[in-house]
């Protein structure tokens, strides 16, 4: 039997045995426990990805690319997880900020949308709309880079994609995240905030714990191999069986004394073992060939029953990695299910637009009807007004607009953008005919003179190509004051399918100035 000493990554020693190399079915021996404790936390390590993480998110349909950020905490096997994603919007910072779920697939993990949970938005988000990313850790573990997708869109008719890259970040003022979590009181919730131990002290006081573990299995599989050592004995050669008993109670005295004082004596405990071996005699070791075979056969049970627990292991590790595929496939599956359940609502909500608008159409057809019918019946009674009224004014001698244009003050009363290479210029009496007269003037040339108006439009197009003129200047010289002062009209200008309708006045003192510009 020879014992050595060792030590771990933190410094702290190990005691390694002979005895050690052969354990008792199903214990692993104190090397295989060293190696687990050397490598198994960096295993872990290598795929953390709890703490805060800031980068952006490209939308392919936009082509636009937001700010992004992401807390993750995880306890117990657990994540928690947090989203901001902030932009401007009229110089206004825009926000919004929600939970998460987090799933881990091999070394892919999955950002799912759980719940808004504040957000300024100036109008209100599209329900039902969950946003679902594929990331993967870069080797340096600074990196998270994927895509994500999201349920079908009401705005876009379809679902939108695009590209997820965060950057690992220490300094939590950097953040908007971490400043609204802690409003909504969350940042608690994140357990890489909160204080915690020094991670060496940790694995420092993981290590010490499991040695002292080890050394008291070592302890008792040494008190069973000096049981069986006793009874070979007592089978090989009675007459040392009182002398063997004696040995191994000081034996085990010495082992129950170390065990107590291992951090301080595993020196003097050594020395004892050496001084107990030394004293053995031949006989002793004839029994020791006994005890090797009876290693043998355990080490053979132990090498069997680590087999039959590592495959157990294995077993339940594609149990749980089959679990969360399942639920995985179910989510994706629901997430399809609500996706056709608002394609079909869309449906109905179109052709339920569809009737509407056939209905307004109807509706409208018919009251463009009737208002034809009055527009008619007024247009005959304002004739017949318009006829009484003009026999009754005393007719005046036609001037020439231009020559008088200086004499009157010139108003200007709108400013009209156009874009088009001709304008449609129609003319009406605003509200009761009266025998009205006006002459229109564009850039100093009389476009109309001497025009009475009526309910009846009066309409003349102007052409406007483009680079012959951006600034054209239209007034509405008043010839008379009617029946009723002052000279009032309506004139509605076409730019195309648009439609600008002003309503002017002059007297023989003023004239309306209508300013047309080209939009550039």
């Amino acid at each position: 039997m020879y014992e050595s000493l060792t030590t771990n990554t933190t410094g702290e020693i190990l005691l390694l045995s002979s005895n050690s190399l052969h354990s008792k079915p199903g214990h692993l021996s104190p090397v295989k426990y060293f190696f687990i404790l050397l490598f198994f936390p960096l295993n872990l390590l290598s795929q953390d990805i709890t703490g805060l993480w800031s980068g952006s998110l490209y939308n392919d349909t936009t082509q636009k690319e937001l700010h992004y950020e992401v807390a993750i905490s995880e306890s117990k096997g657990k994540y928690t997880a947090y989203t901001c994603t902030n932009f401007i919007l009229a110089g206004q910072e825009v926000l919004g900020i929600k939970s998460i779920k987090v799933i881990k697939q091999k070394d892919r993990f999955f950002f799912e949308d759980v719940e808004l949970l504040y957000n300024n938005y100036p109008v209100p988000p599209p329900k039902g709309v969950k946003q679902i990313s594929s990331v993967t850790l870069t080797e340096d573990a600074k990196m998270l880079t994927g895509k994500f997708i999201t349920t079908r869109t009401r705005q876009y008719g379809r679902q939108v994609t695009g590209t997820v890259k965060l950057e690992r970040i220490q300094d939590a003022q950097q953040t908007k995240l971490l400043a609204e979590l802690d409003k909504l009181g969350l940042s608690k919730t994140l357990s890489f905030l909160q204080p915690k131990e020094n991670s060496d002290e940790l694995l420092v006081a993981s290590n010490k714990k499991l040695a002292e573990q080890i050394l008291v299995e070592e302890e008792k599989r040494k008190v069973e191999i000096l049981r069986l050592k006793t009874d070979s004995i007592a089978t090989v050669e009675a007459a040392n069986k009182k002398a063997l008993a004696k040995q191994t109670l000081d034996a085990e005295k010495k082992k129950v004394e170390a065990s107590r004082l291992r951090e301080d004596s595993i020196a003097t405990v050594e020395a004892a073992y050496k001084r107990a071996l030394a004293k053995q005699t031949l006989e002793a070791e004839k029994k020791k060939a006994a005890i090797i075979r009876l290693r043998q056969d355990s080490i053979a049970a132990s090498e069997a029953a680590n087999k039959k627990a590592l495959a157990k292991q294995a077993l339940e590790t594609e149990k749980k990695k089959a679990a969360i595929i399942r639920i995985r496939e179910d989510s994706i599956a629901a997430v399809e299910a609500d996706r056709k359940a608002l394609a079909k609502q869309a449906l109905e909500a179109d052709k339920k637009k569809a009737e509407i608008i056939r209905l307004r159409q109807d509706s409208i057809a018919t009251v463009e009807a009737n208002r034809k019918a009055l527009a008619k019946q007024a247009l005959e009674a304002d004739k017949k007004k318009a006829e009484t009224v003009i026999a009754a004014i005393e007719p005046k001698k036609q001037v020439d607009p231009i020559a008088e244009l200086a004499k009157r003050k010139v108003e200007t009363i709108q400013t009209v953008y156009f874009t088009s290479d001709s304008l449609q210029l129609t003319l009406y009496d605003n509200g009761f005919v009266d025998g009205d007269s006006v002459s229109i003037i564009i850039n100093g040339q009389v476009l109309l003179q001497h025009q009475r108006l009526t309910a009846q439009p009066i309409t003349k197009t102007i052409k406007t190509p483009a680079g012959s003129t951006d600034s054209i200047n239209l007034i509405m010289y008043a010839e008379n004051l009617g029946s009723i002062a002052p000279n009032t009209g309506l004139l509605i200008i076409y730019d195309g399918s648009k439609r600008h309708e002003i309503t002017f006045s002059g007297d023989l003192q003023k004239n309306s100035s209508i300013l047309l510009k080209r939009k550039k």
